[in-house]
């Protein structure tokens, strides 16, 4: 699992922050922070990334008013 990720059984909660991500290696990319509007159990979670990529999930759980999506700035460091 990665640094940072939900763990499978964890229940997101309404008024937390996550991010939607996905790809592996080079490939591994931020589709988006979010606000949860409601929470979003284990079931639901495994319910709605079978098939998606993390855009489609986003934009899911936008539709669904599950999520709400928060600007942020990326703040790149090349150390």
């Amino acid at each position: 699992m990665p640094l940072g990720a939900v763990p499978t059984m964890t229940i997101i909660k309404a008024g937390q922050i996550f991010a939607v991500t996905s790809g592996e290696y080079s490939d591994y990319r931020l589709d988006g922070i979010f606000r949860a509007l409601k929470d979003i159990d284990p079931e639901n979670r495994e319910q709605w990334a079978t098939g998606l990529d993390g855009s489609k999930l986003a934009a899911k759980l936008m539709q669904e008013g599950f999520a709400e999506e928060l600007t942020y700035y990326d703040w790149y460091c090349d150390n």
